[in-house]
């Protein structure tokens, strides 16, 4: 399994036989903290593909030889101060080791036998200046070589970032759709009691109240009932159904 840092793209190589005894979480964490001295539970991590590393997600899951990919919460923040030194090259790694120990062939050879002429002084001339060139431009072009690694590593954590995203975005449209036929439901069982609303005061008005009960405008339980209240409220809640939504933009729900 290779961890990867996904801001950074820094890289570290596990051996699967540490996976025989830890979840591939706490390994992460692990490593995180030790190599990068990162906070354990400021992590997010994300399995190629774009799953997300749970705590309880084990090593057949994420399988062998793939890469893991951690980000820092807190760096993620727009107002976030972070370090420069966790996104920058390192200066004095591998392109300052290439420098130091580059040497071109023949460099410390010197024919001193060779005649004074000044077309051989010109030509050690221009051999000297070829040499220090390539001296300048070998740390460069350890740093291109470093550089592009790192673009690659965080290429393919971009990549882990979109997959979780559309992952994420499917199962939020699935909830929606639920929600929505739910919604339908119930909207269509309200529509039926508020159309019966008539219907059920026509049925009060039908049974008739106790003698003790009745009054001078009181004969039948239509008469005991908030009638014009209640049409009012059915009224005004078929409106809402009615009604254009509000909730998001440019949506609207259709006359029922």
């Amino acid at each position: 399994m290779r961890i990867c840092h996904g801001l950074a793209g820094y890289t570290l190589e596990v051996e699967d036989r540490e996976l025989e005894w830890r979840k591939p979480a706490d390994v992460v964490r692990l490593h995180a903290s030790s190599q990068w001295r990162v906070e354990a539970d400021d992590l997010i991590v994300l399995a190629s593909g774009g799953g997300t590393l749970g705590p309880n997600c084990s090593s057949e899951a994420v399988g062998h030889g793939r890469d893991v990919f951690f980000f820092v919460r807190s760096d993620l923040d727009p107002k976030a101060d972070v370090p420069t030194d966790r996104l920058a090259l390192d200066p004095g790694g591998s392109a300052s080791a290439a420098s130091s120990s580059f040497q071109p062939a023949g460099a410390a050879e010197e024919d001193d036998d060779l005649p004074r002429d000044p077309a051989f002084e010109a030509f050690r001339a221009n051999i000297a200046e070829a040499r220090g060139r390539l001296a300048e431009a070998q740390p460069v072009a350890a740093l291109a070589a470093q550089a592009r690694t790192r673009l690659e590593v965080q290429q393919l954590a971009v990549q882990a970032v979109l997959d979780n995203l559309a992952s994420q975005r499917a199962t939020c449209s699935r909830s929606l759709a639920l929600f929505f036929r739910k919604y339908e439901k119930v909207q269509e069982k309200l529509e039926q009691n508020l159309s019966r609303a008539e219907t059920s005061m026509a049925a009060l008005a039908a049974v008739a109240l106790r003698p003790a009960l009745q009054g001078s405008e009181r004969e039948s339980l239509a008469d005991a009932v908030p009638r014009e209240r209640i049409l009012r409220f059915t009224a005004g809640v078929q409106a809402l159904g009615t009604a254009p939504a509000t909730g998001c933009p440019g949506a609207a729900s259709e006359p029922r």
